[in-house]
């Protein structure tokens, strides 16, 4: 059984990789030999989609339901077993330095609603924002939301905190010096991460499934999950963040998520 992945994202494709790995390798006397191959080549993730539905190339990935619900038409078979515990939800603010006292001082829903939220084209909160009330400017594709928020056309861009290491790396390369992570406000919505496998691959979904369903039972994903999240966990837990939490009742019915406390 060969597993084609595609390294579609930035923050957490070295956890989704030994995780994959590990629910092969528990299913290995039931399912036999496997073999892993990691594709790195293909950018954007209508395209992406589209090559894992089509299950020659690559034929898995890992992403939240909302993104994946978002490029309607390919033909993917969920494992429905959410594999990064919440954490891709909590997002941090991408701002200009210059704000950084103004933003931090903000302590009320209103208050960060008021503010103008930059949303990119390629994302999916776009509805999710406006159901909670929240101001949104269409930030354009992935390539021109640093240069729009340089320019103040929004006042932030919500980041995922478990790559926000790999953002301030871009912003110091790209050259933006007035642009800077918010360090005591966090946003958090609900958003189950699975793999996704091309349904013209059945015999692969139904073998990730059974090994990821033995790691949940044992605690051994959790296990792996803190071992590969340690620096982004322990600020989460720092006692000086405030969460401001977006509903989505939904999600959350689905998949019993629990909310932040």
């Amino acid at each position: 059984m060969s597993y084609k992945y595609w390294n579609g994202s930035v923050g957490n494709d070295e956890y989704n990789v030994a995780l994959l790995k590990r629910a092969l390798e528990l299913t290995s006397k039931e399912f036999g030999e496997y073999s892993v191959i990691i594709d790195k080549s293909i950018s954007g993730q209508a395209r992406g989609k589209r090559e894992v539905s089509q299950g020659t190339k690559i034929n898995i990935f890992a992403t939240s339901i909302a993104q994946a619900e978002k490029h309607s038409g390919a033909a993917l078979l969920q494992i429905p077993i959410p594999i990064h515990r919440g954490l891709s939800g909590y997002r941090q603010l991408m701002i200009r330095k210059n704000r950084q006292d103004e933003i931090s001082r903000i302590d009320s829903i209103a208050q960060i609603q008021a503010l103008r939220v930059g949303i990119s084209m390629d994302w999916s909160e776009g509805p999710l924002f406006k159901k909670n009330h929240y101001r949104q400017e269409n930030a354009g594709s992935f390539s021109t939301i640093f240069r729009m928020l340089n320019q103040e056309r929004f006042d932030y861009l919500p980041i995922p905190i478990s790559e926000a290491q790999f953002f301030s790396q871009k912003l110091k390369k790209d050259g933006y010096d007035q642009l800077g992570l918010n360090p005591d406000i966090v946003m958090y919505w609900p958003l189950p991460v699975t793999f996704f496998i091309s349904d013209k691959h059945p015999k692969l979904a139904a073998r990730l499934h059974r090994g990821l369903s033995i790691l949940e039972q044992s605690g051994e994903l959790n296990q792996l999950f803190e071992e590969h999240h340690q620096e982004v966990l322990a600020r989460l837990r720092s006692q000086n963040l405030r969460v401001f939490v977006l509903r989505d009742p939904s999600v959350g019915e689905k998949f019993k998520l629990a909310y932040p406390h």
